[in-house]
C-alpha cells in the first residue's frame, strides 16, 4: 500500500480508502469497503468512493479529515445525522440530493439513523491550495461545516464524476479532474470560512502559450493526460488554466483532447490495418470498448464502419 501525508493536519491518506485520524489512531470513517472507488484510476489529486450507508452507524469518537469532504446524500428515506457541538448534541435530517461539507474540523461524536447511499469527494489539502494558487495570500482554506446544504451545481458535478467512474472513465483521466478542480474552487468561493474571490479573465492564453500547449497535446495524445500536467505546460494552477483554455479555443479542455484523439483515430482508420485494440492504445483510449463508445459518440457511427466508408 502507498500513502500520502497531508503536512498540514498531519494525517495519513490511504490511497485505496479515504481514512481519518481518530484519536491516535487512522481508519475508515465507515466500515464497509465502497461500491465505487477511484482508487483504481489514473485520476489524482483527489478520491471519490460511493458507499451504501447501513440503518445504523457510529462514526469514529473525535474524527477529523485530511483536507475537504464533499459528499451527497441519496435515499428514499431520509436518514437523521447527529454529532456534538461544544457539549450539545445536535442533529440534521438529510433529504435526497443534499450535500454535505467539513474540512478539517473534529467531530467528537457522531452517528446516523437510517440507511442511504452516498457520494463523498476528499479533497487534499495539497490539491486545494494548487487549485487556488493565484488567490491574493490567504491563510490555508477551511469550509464552513453543514450536512445538508441544497446546491444544484455541486450535486450536479459530483454525479457527474461518480457516473464517470461507473463507467470506467471512457475517455481518460481529464473529464474527472477537470471536475474535481472546479469543485474545489466553486466550494471555496462559495462556502469558505474566509472570503474567496476568484478573478474573471476576458482574454485567453497568450498565442505563445496557447501554441505551447496545442503542440504538447498534440505530442502526448498516446498518453492519458491529466489536467495538472498541462496545466503545467502554461505555468498556470489547473482552475484558472481550464477556463483560459476555454476562452481561447472555444471548448474544454477534455473535449478539445477527445476531438484531436477521435481525429487522429480516423487518420489510423483511413490509411492503416491497425487493429481497433491498437489504435486505441494509440490515441489514448483505455481500450477498444472505450474507443468505442467515444467514436460513435463523435461520429455517429462505428469505428469498423467509418473505416469500410471512407475505404469506399
Amino acid at each position: 500500500m502507498r500513502y500520502t501525508v497531508s503536512r498540514l493536519l498531519g494525517v495519513i491518506v490511504e490511497q485505496r480508502r479515504i481514512l481519518v485520524k481518530s484519536g491516535d489512531k487512522f481508519c475508515a470513517p465507515v466500515v464497509p469497503t465502497p461500491i465505487l472507488s477511484s482508487a483504481a484510476t489514473a485520476w489524482e489529486g483527489f478520491l471519490f468512493e460511493h458507499h451504501s450507508m447501513p440503518p445504523v452507524v457510529e462514526f469514529p469518537p473525535s474524527m477529523s479529515f485530511p483536507g475537504h469532504l464533499i459528499g451527497i446524500t441519496l435515499c428514499d428515506e431520509p436518514p437523521i445525522t447527529y454529532w456534538r457541538d461544544r457539549g450539545v448534541e445536535r442533529s440534521a435530517r438529510l433529504l435526497n440530493g443534499q450535500v454535505g461539507l467539513i474540512s478539517s474540523q473534529e467531530l467528537i461524536a457522531a452517528r446516523q439513523a437510517g440507511a442511504s447511499m452516498i457520494h463523498n469527494i476528499l479533497i487534499p489539502e495539497a490539491t486545494m491550495e494548487r487549485v487556488c494558487a493565484e488567490l491574493p495570500k490567504r491563510g490555508p482554506i477551511e469550509l464552513i461545516p453543514c450536512p445538508n446544504l441544497d446546491d444544484d451545481a455541486l450535486r450536479h458535478l459530483i454525479l457527474a464524476m461518480g457516473a464517470d467512474l461507473k463507467e470506467g472513465c471512457p475517455t481518460g483521466r481529464i473529464f474527472g479532474e477537470s471536475i474535481a478542480n472546479t469543485i474545489a474552487a466553486y466550494s471555496a468561493q462559495k462556502y469558505a470560512s474566509s472570503s474567496c474571490y476568484f478573478q474573471e479573465f476576458r482574454d485567453g492564453l497568450s498565442r505563445h502559450c496557447l501554441r505551447k500547449v496545442l503542440d504538447y497535446i498534440q505530442s502526448n495524445l498516446h498518453r492519458d493526460l491529466g489536467v495538472t500536467e498541462i496545466a503545467h505546460v502554461a505555468l498556470i494552477s489547473p482552475y484558472y488554466f481550464g477556463k483560459l483554455f476555454k476562452r481561447s479555443t472555444g471548448h474544454t479542455l477534455h473535449q478539445y483532447v477527445l476531438d484531436q484523439r477521435i481525429k487522429k483515430a480516423q487518420g489510423y482508420l483511413a490509411s492503416t490495418n491497425m487493429a481497433l485494440a491498437e489504435i486505441a492504445a494509440a490515441v489514448g483510449l483505455a481500450n477498444q470498448s472505450h474507443f468505442t463508445t467515444a467514436f460513435k459518440k463523435k461520429m455517429c457511427c462505428t469505428p469498423g464502419f467509418y473505416r469500410a466508408s471512407v475505404r469506399g
